[in-house]
């Protein structure tokens, strides 16, 4: 892939490697503002487009996770996020590509002549051995949110490895600690994309 290229060309190497059409290609592209002329892009090229409210990180370790229906992420995004994006998409072996977007005159001045820079896994997450953990708070296409029921809270978490190679899917459940309330388990915050993420590089 290059990030220079058209949209229609990248398109047709990931249809080439995945041995389908353009037109059987489903993208995954982040409802915002920001995004219109990317949808027009992906549009034009008669690929099937999936808009999501809420998940820039999710869209990308989708595009990258065999049956879920994903075959591309694109999209302007949050700089934490992508990084643990491209770690869970190395872990998963798919492939990544970034390129920084500065937002005003500052920022331009701050990166400089590495605004046209285009960053691969290599770069982004060039450790061997990585692990991601992602678990769902407010919920989105990837995982389900937070459950309560009586006395307790229901999680749903994915740890990726690249160690072993592994996606694996697992259930928590937390109770209130005796006496003071508290619940056990791990604090419940909700950021602002519905996901906790943790990735060890």
């Amino acid at each position: 892939m290059d990030l220079d290229d058209p949209m229609i060309d990248n398109l047709r190497r990931i249809a080439f490697a995945r041995d389908v059409r353009v037109q059987d290609l489903t993208v995954a592209i982040l409802e915002r503002p920001r995004h219109q002329e990317l949808i027009a892009d992906v549009a034009g090229t008669g690929a099937r487009i999936r808009t999501l409210e809420e998940g820039d990180f999710a869209s990308a370790v989708m595009a990258a996770l065999p049956g879920s229906g994903i075959d591309a992420a694109i999209g302007i995004g949050d700089l934490h996020a992508t990084l643990i994006a491209a770690c869970a998409v190395k872990c998963l072996g798919g492939e990544f590509l970034a390129r920084l977007m500065p937002r005003n005159d500052e920022e331009r001045k701050a990166i400089g002549d590495k605004a046209s820079h285009v960053y691969g896994l290599g770069e982004l997450a060039p450790a061997a051995d990585i692990a991601v953990a992602i678990t769902g708070v407010t919920g989105g296409p990837l995982l389900p949110g937070v459950t309560f029921g009586s006395g307790y809270a229901e999680t749903s978490s994915l740890v990726i490895s690249s160690r072993h190679a592994t996606v694996r899917p697992f259930m928590g459940k937390y109770r209130p600690q005796a006496g003071d309330g508290a619940w056990v388990g791990p604090g419940l915050v909700a950021p602002r994309n519905g996901y906790l993420m943790g990735g060890i590089p």
